[in-house]
């Protein structure tokens, strides 16, 4: 899966955004999609491709003048030379998509007839090179995963999470492509930027960058939302952003990668974030409790942290990646004591929902250990629960898992005839 074709790294590869390649080619590798994805490939692009020729028109020089000269000067500024076909599709929405093809097969760029209209050269330039970048970073691939593994149902929900995080990521990088493409001429993308997101034109709206970063400021000003997690796209203020920290160190790509971090902040801007007292403090000490549960027999088992990700997916964007940044037991209790004192003065019956998810954790595997129950103990006595009343709930929940286990080995083991 490399993106790299040649010693010399091309400018579209040195432009792309470093933390969502590494991501996206350690979720393949982590759910091991690749031979999905490559049997996918095999069986089912010509398939994808076949559809666009007989819905879309391929555009040639001759039919299309224009287009293919902004091609051209696209594919020379992003210093692109795989084989690509342009299409256009009849549809009234401005839009635009890529197909990644394989073994050598040209590659698809589809433009709708609203997008070609409605946008100028420089703007156009913007999106082919947009559209260029995610198929030079094969960002279909993402695409394929949902439907090798027969749609988003299918998926267990932490792939779903981690395909979520990436799909923006990828659009930021994109746009770096995009960027490129358009000459870094940051008005004409934050037009574009207008019109795929409204439809309208220059005689209906003033483009003003300004107006976008203001936005931007009362997001980060914001004491954490829900609204924008399940976009699939960055907002644009975040998009018109990030792109603005590049146009500062222009012509010299190094300095992008140093932005790269300050990048993944703004897009940490539209992720899940618990909102209220009572969802914030309760993440905190499942969070914290939930590692010292884990670690306090034989060391945080995968089992366990499997079982704690899942409980934390609904208030946390990245469970594992807040899992790793509690590295001490005297970090782990800080953040319990300091959630716990808003728990047990504000908290109801909440409080004992967080006992039940501990102790989910201590008895995923069958056995409740005597350090695992001290810890039980421990926190229910933060959180004010007696512990006559957790403790019984606790066993409550091992007899539930020992139930499954002895449940698990008597039934019948399926044998070939």
């Amino acid at each position: 899966m490399d993106d790299t074709s040649s010693d010399r790294v091309s400018l579209i590869n040195q432009a792309r955004l470093g933390p969502e390649r590494i991501l996206l080619y350690d979720i393949i590798g982590r759910f091991r999609l690749e031979p999905m994805l490559v049997h996918y490939e095999e069986e089912e692009l010509d398939t994808v491709r076949e559809q666009v020729l007989g819905t879309c028109l391929k555009l040639s020089t001759g039919l299309s003048p224009r287009l293919f000269t902004l091609l051209e000067q696209v594919r020379a500024k992003l210093e692109y030379h795989e084989p690509l076909d342009l299409f256009v599709e009849a549809d009234a929405n401005i839009n635009a998509y890529a197909i990644h093809a394989i073994n050598r097969s040209p590659h698809t760029v589809v433009l709708t007839s609203s997008l070609i209209e409605r946008m100028n050269d420089d703007e156009l330039k913007f999106v082919i090179g947009h559209e260029i970048g995610h198929i030079q970073y094969q960002h279909c691939r993402s695409k394929y995963i949902r439907s090798a593994i027969g749609g988003e149902d299918n998926m267990p929900r932490l792939l779903r999470r981690k395909l979520h995080i990436w799909g923006r990521l990828a659009e930021l990088s994109a746009d770096r492509a995009g960027f490129i493409a358009a000459d870094s001429n940051l008005e004409s993308i934050t037009s574009a930027f207008f019109k795929l997101a409204s439809g309208l034109g220059p005689e209906h709206l003033k483009f003003d960058i300004s107006v976008f970063l203001q936005q931007l400021a009362e997001l980060q000003d914001l004491d954490g939302s829900t609204v924008f997690c399940g976009f699939s796209h960055p907002i644009t203020p975040v998009r018109v952003r990030a792109l603005q920290l590049i146009k500062n160190v222009i012509g010299n790509i190094q300095a992008w990668k140093e932005m790269d971090e300050e990048v993944i902040k703004l897009s940490k801007l539209m992720d899940l974030q618990a909102v209220g007292q009572v969802d914030k403090n309760g993440r905190d000490f499942v969070l914290a409790g939930g590692i010292l549960v884990g670690a306090a027999d034989d060391g945080f088992s995968a089992q366990e942290q499997e079982v704690l990700v899942e409980m934390l997916l609904p208030l946390i964007n990245d469970p594992e990646e807040e899992i790793a940044r509690i590295k001490t037991t005297e970090q782990a209790k800080s953040l319990m004591a300091s959630s716990a004192e808003w728990l047990k003065d504000n908290a109801g019956e909440e409080r004992f929902t967080i006992i039940s998810w501990l102790a989910r954790v201590a008895a995923v595997d069958g056995v409740l250990h005597p350090k695992e129950e001290e810890l039980l103990k421990y926190a229910a006595g933060l959180l004010g629960v007696p512990w006559r009343v957790a403790r019984k709930q606790v066993y409550e929940i091992l007899a539930e898992y020992l139930q499954a286990q002895i449940t698990a080995k008597i039934v019948e083991p399926v044998r070939l005839q």
